[in-house]
């Protein structure tokens, strides 16, 4: 009686099928296209807008998997957000073989006469429809059914096959393929699709302007990895039904997920090319209640930090309920547990950043452990209850930079934001070439490949990638002034950026001298090579060049260079660098200093005395026994001028400086003095 129940089984798959998800009908194979993009592959939304044209034509037909990989998919956000790749992404563009995006494979399968490597899969995208079609139009030997749903934070996948005739090898593979889509980010070339455009402007959080992009269809993991999951009963009207579960992370890099974008792609390969495969949006089913810490927001990285930091993190009502009165916690290097009670309403869906009133002091370089925790006695998913960061905090450089006469001026760059590449306070930037700068393998830092003159580079916020990192390192302190080659744009273009300085007086001093130190970063592209002018004004055709030669090439070495400001003693000038790089890559430069002998004749020649000093009023007094009009003239430590008034009062309004140390110098006839003034 059982072998007859089997022979009849076998021979009546409707009868056993009829409640299934898979079709036991003969069907031709669907396109599973996995295309390779960028967040700064300008013509990658050209390849979306394509692929979603196929889609329309080809409903349920085919179906996509965009990867992100390789030079161009990297997150131009310096708030972070966006870092959309992965090992599986950069396993699948080593398997395609493509010479530049956008590049897809076509159920991997090999078109020599699309592809763009011998042998590859990789295509460019003026062949994928016909590749499609191609594939379209053969018969497949198995059918793919997919279902999938997720309850809190568990996705399940419900996988079915039919053979509807026998497969040419014992074992096939079951892949799945988890994609977010809806994701916002920056993305170039949005112009080419316009459908997935999500602003109406550049968004100036970008570092290159980019438009806020719909990324769909982003491959973010795989169940089983790119192996898959093996079948071995791959005869005709063998049925195969597999359950899979995946515990959904809050996020996958720095992307929050979202449950209501889930997509699932399951494909079966012989082990080299994919037969078919189906999709399906995944359903979910929100637990009644579910909070989670998604981050700590702040402190966060590398860099200087104060004694009163408080520490911020995100949470998300995850659940159908609305929730309050629920405790949130950190703690740090294991040390004592901050536990503060959020008494607010968190509405379903929503989320909040929520800063401790409780600081706490980082000051003191070195490492910490933040871990942040929620605890709520209905939450139903506990696994994504708490996160932890560690931060590193960095001795802080010397700014301001004081200095007396008989410094003139100097300049060490520590006071400016790092990795500044506009707002140099006081600095002229002409970036007269316009090109992109190249990037780097050795360090990630922000502001990579920028569109710019000079950088303020901070060596201990860089993030070591390869090699020794420690050519990168400063001359002094923690930042310098670097000037990347152009270059990254596929052109090479001579460099011709200026930095212009803030103008500083020469007065009070004789045989000036003008030393600073420069390095190039390697000679492996050619040396560095620069001037330096010397002016008045912001406009480098008025510059007198005071360095030898066309250019100096300065070594791969920290060099320091002099040169005799003598001519310009008792006037008011302007230093430029003007870095003439071609196709080089790093010029480094740091701690720029001018001084010189005290001058006889006018150096404090006048008797003169400030009170109160320090100063903490809008006022100071100016004490001379000469009478008359007096030029009094102010200098912050940067060596800007920000006042200069002739007045006969004794009285010098200060209402507009900022707290810290200045330079004044009072003149009368033939005779004057500088003194400092520290303003509180």
């Amino acid at each position: 009686m059982k072998n007859l129940l089997s022979i009849i089984l076998l021979f009546s798959p409707i009868v056993l099928f009829t409640q299934t998800i898979v079709s036991t009908s003969p069907e031709n194979k669907n396109a599973i296209v996995e295309e390779s993009t960028g967040i700064h592959c300008s013509y990658c939304p050209d390849g979306h807008a394509i692929l979603n044209q196929v889609v329309e034509q080809n409903p349920n037909d085919v179906f996509v998997i965009k990867f992100h990989e390789g030079g161009y998919a990297w997150d131009c956000d310096p708030n972070g957000g966006h870092d959309f790749n992965n090992d599986i992404a950069n396993q699948l563009g080593v398997m395609g073989q493509a010479t530049g995006q956008p590049s897809a494979s076509v159920n991997r399968q090999v078109f020599p006469s699309y592809s763009m490597t011998a042998g590859g899969t990789a295509m460019s995208r003026g062949s994928w429809a016909a590749a499609i079609n191609s594939v379209t139009s053969e018969s497949s030997y198995v059918n793919v059914g997919v279902e999938a749903s997720i309850e809190g934070n568990q996705l399940e996948v419900h996988v079915e096959l039919y053979y509807t005739s026998n497969s040419p090898v014992a074992s096939n593979f079951i892949n799945i393929a988890i994609l977010q889509n809806e994701t916002i980010g920056p993305q170039m070339g949005s112009e080419f699709n316009p459908d997935y455009r999500a602003s109406n402007a550049p968004n100036p959080d970008y570092a290159h302007g980019e438009y806020d992009y719909r990324h769909m269809n982003r491959m973010v993991d795989m169940i089983n990895g790119l192996a898959g999951d093996q079948v071995t009963e791959t005869s005709q009207g063998s049925f195969i039904d597999r359950t899979y579960t995946y515990t959904l992370p809050t996020f996958y890099n720095d992307v929050a997920v979202d449950i209501s974008q889930i997509e699932i792609v399951a494909f079966v390969t012989d082990g080299n090319e994919i037969i078919t495969g189906s999709g399906a949006d995944a359903s979910y089913q929100l637990p009644p209640y579910d909070l989670s810490l998604n981050s700590i927001d702040s402190p966060s990285g590398s860099g200087f930090f104060t004694e009163n930091e408080y520490v911020v993190v995100t949470i998300t009502n995850n659940g159908e309920n609305e929730v309050s009165n629920f405790d949130i916690s950190y703690q740090v290097n294991n040390g004592s547990v901050v536990t503060e009670t959020y008494t607010g309403t968190l509405a379903s869906g929503s989320s909040i950043q929520y800063s401790f009133n409780a600081t706490y002091d980082f000051s003191q370089a070195g490492d910490y452990t933040i871990t942040a925790y929620i605890t709520y006695e209905s939450d139903e998913v506990d696994t994504n209850n708490s996160s932890s960061t560690t931060i590193t905090a960095i001795e802080a450089g010397d700014c301001p930079d004081e200095y007396e006469l008989p410094i003139v001026w100097r300049e060490n760059f520590e006071c400016y934001d790092p990795f500044a590449i506009d707002n140099i306070e006081g600095w002229t930037i002409i970036d007269n070439d316009g090109g992109t700068t190249w990037g780097a393998n050795g360090v990630d830092f922000t502001n990579e490949s920028y569109v710019g003159a000079g950088i303020i580079f901070n060596y201990p916020l860089a993030t070591p990638v390869s090699g020794d990192a420690s050519v990168w390192n400063t001359y002094e302190g923690n930042q310098g002034l670097y000037f990347f080659a152009s270059g990254a744009n596929a052109t090479t273009i001579p460099n011709d950026d200026w930095m212009i300085s803030p103008e500083f007086s020469m007065d009070g001093v004789t045989s000036p001298i003008l030393s600073f130190w420069a390095k190039s970063l390697t000679d492996q592209y050619g040396l560095e090579r620069f001037q330096i002018g010397v002016g008045t004004t912001t406009n480098p055709s008025d510059f007198t060049i005071i360095t030898p030669g066309s250019y100096v090439e300065p070594p791969t070495q920290w060099t320091q260079y002099q040169y005799d400001l003598s001519a310009y003693e008792g006037q008011n000038i302007r230093l430029a660098i003007h870095y003439m790089g071609n196709d080089s890559f790093v010029l480094m430069m740091d701690n720029f200093v001018i001084e010189g002998t005290l001058g006889v004749t006018n150096y404090n020649s006048l008797e003169m005395s400030l009170y109160p000093n320090p100063v903490d009023q809008n006022y100071v007094t100016i004490e001379t026994p000469i009478s008359g009009s007096k030029e009094i003239e102010v200098f912050d430590l940067l060596g800007k001028k920000v006042i200069d008034v002739n007045s006969s009062s004794n009285q010098l309004d200060i209402s507009q400086l900022n707290s810290g140390v200045y330079m004044v110098r009072v003149t009368v006839g033939n005779q004057s003095s500088t003194t400092k003034l520290i303003v509180e």
